[in-house]
């Protein structure tokens, strides 16, 4: 079978136990209180699974061939045992983040039946997700050590992997979240579902958000606004078969979106017609029809998080080089210098009897395994460097080092 063959000789237990080791020393004791999660065929779950290396990973990976691998908290005992202590408790887990192409279907300017093509098509959605997020976790929170993984199908996940994240509690993690969010306004939110007309709380709604006076929302902004000209605005659909900016449009007092359809249906490029639509909605009353322009462009390209992934210490998520059930595609590590070029069709193995023989020299394969090893590596190399910091400092403070 297959899936065994890829869990027995492709699969690189050694790699996930290395780097949830955090340790430069490789340490054990961290990974023995991991949980590891397995669903079986026939939806059989399987929880709090812990192993002590990766040869007792490997060996039970072989044994119940899941058709999926899930990573969960670090707990206080082993959760193999969890059954025999009083207090079972999680104390660590990465904070974790989920981006998926389902949260951004009214907005999607490229549909497919398939969803590996959908995803491929639609890719810059996750690639702009990703560096708003990147940057957000790294200027504004300080973290350094961020894992981006493709989930195999339609999305993206991140780990941030600092000891800091990893030892949030469940409010830090929520106020995180709460922070990197971006609520609408209400009108807008319902406008995007229901289709109505709401002339009379524009004025208001965009009074009372005052989106740019927010540092880290001006950079997304100043981000996404050239993102959003170009795959957005250049695409002919969004002026053509798309219902989205009709949908926006009827927020508009008639005057004005009289006036918009009317270049619509005269203009024949796209980015000359854009500009005109952004002098008419300044005219009047720039800060508040400047704020139509903003929630648009957040609506269409700002990251939509799956809140409830990251608020909660213990939340399971897909392990990096498990196989999706449905695509059976392998869920590769992604740079984030090379997040734009990144295609999930072509850069996710899909691990089949017809092609698991070329698994071994597979470029993209080989590549996903260098990425983790130089993550791991480069997070083991600024422990060192740390450990080598702390312990000259102690020996300064007791006068012992000259």
């Amino acid at each position: 079978m297959w899936r065994r063959s890829y869990y027995q000789d492709y699969f690189p237990a050694d790699l996930l136990v290395r780097w949830l080791s955090y340790s430069f020393q490789h340490n054990k004791h961290l990974f023995e209180r991991r949980e590891l999660s397995f669903t079986l065929d026939n939806e059989v779950y399987v929880r709090y699974q812990s192993f002590e290396s990766a040869e007792d990973i490997r060996k039970v990976l072989i044994q119940k061939l899941p058709v999926k691998i899930d990573i969960g908290a670090v707990y206080n005992y082993p959760p193999s045992s969890q059954s025999l202590v009083t207090l079972f408790t999680p104390v660590e887990r990465e904070f974790i983040l989920d981006i998926d192409l389902t949260d951004y279907e009214e907005v999607a300017i490229v549909n497919s039946e398939d969803e590996v093509d959908l995803c491929d098509k639609n890719w810059y959605i996750i690639a702009a997700a990703v560096e708003i997020l990147d940057n957000a976790l790294r200027e504004d929170f300080g973290f350094r050590h961020i894992l981006w993984v493709y989930s195999g199908r339609r999305g993206i996940h991140g780990w941030v992997c600092d000891e800091r994240a990893r030892r949030l509690s469940d409010e830090c993690r929520d106020s995180i979240i709460e922070y990197l969010t971006v609520r609408l306004p209400p009108g807008l939110k319902e406008i995007s579902v229901q289709g109505e007309n709401f002339n009379t709380l524009l004025d208001d709604s965009m009074k009372q958000w005052n989106t740019l006076g927010v540092p880290f929302l001006k950079r997304s902004f100043d981000y996404l606004y050239p993102l959003f000209v170009k795959y957005i605005v250049q695409n002919p659909r969004f002026f053509t078969d798309s219902n989205h900016l009709k949908k926006y449009l009827s927020l508009l007092p008639s005057n004005y979106t009289a006036q918009i359809e009317y270049l619509i249906e005269s203009s024949t490029a796209d980015i000359d017609l854009w500009k005109r639509i952004e002098e008419i909605l300044s005219e009047p009353k720039k800060s508040s029809y400047y704020g139509f322009i903003v929630c648009l462009v957040f609506h269409y390209l700002y990251p939509r998080l799956d809140a409830n992934v990251s608020r909660h210490m213990n939340h399971l998520l897909k392990s990096p080089f498990c196989l999706h059930p449905k695509t059976q595609r392998v869920c590769v590590p992604v740079s984030v210098k090379e997040i734009w070029n990144f295609q999930p069709s072509r850069d996710a193995p899909q691990v089949s009897d017809g092609n698991l023989h070329h698994l071994g020299n597979d470029e993209k394969f080989l590549h996903a395994e260098k990425i983790m090893k130089d993550f791991i590596e480069n997070f083991e190399r600024e422990q060192k460097l740390e450990t080598i910091n702390t312990n000259e400092q102690r020996l300064l403070d007791r006068g012992d080092f000259v």
